[in-house]
């Protein structure tokens, strides 16, 4: 097993990164995720933190999403779809954990269910609402 890391970060997709995966084409989702997003997981693997996108999403749609936004590409996959089970479960957060390797997990999400699963599974979580990237920034970036 890896050595883990201090602090890893997950990401979910739908909601956070992609706000309307659904609603828009495609070209428009990723243009608005490199704006606000790709900076910040740039400079969470520049200083070598473990980062990955924790999903519901079905694998088709997720490769189209990881094929589209190369940033992705470099982070750690945890995927229902692959793994049998979905958040808000234990079952999700506990085989997350595995994939991410970090003894502290930062979870961002913009369901409330999901933020109090994984702060019941023992992960710190930040809620997707409000200026929410400005704060993770100051927080996490210290930006």
């Amino acid at each position: 097993m890896p050595a883990q890391e201090a602090i890893g970060f997950y990401f979910d997709v739908g909601g956070v990164l992609i706000p309307d995966p659904l609603g828009q084409n495609a070209r428009e989702i990723f243009r608005q995720f490199g704006e606000r997003f790709g900076s910040v997981i740039d400079e969470l693997v520049a200083r070598r933190r473990p980062v990955g996108l924790a999903t519901n999403f079905c694998r088709g749609l997720l490769e189209l999403v990881l094929t589209s936004a190369p940033v992705l590409s470099r982070l750690s996959i945890c995927c229902s779809a692959d793994i049998g089970v979905v958040k808000p479960s234990a079952e999700f957060f506990s085989r997350a954990s595995e994939i991410i390797h970090a003894r502290e997990t930062v979870f961002v999400d913009d369901r409330a269910a999901n933020i109090a699963a994984a702060q019941k599974f023992g992960w710190t979580t930040v809620y997707a609402e409000g200026d929410w990237l400005g704060r993770f920034k100051d927080r996490y970036l210290g930006a």
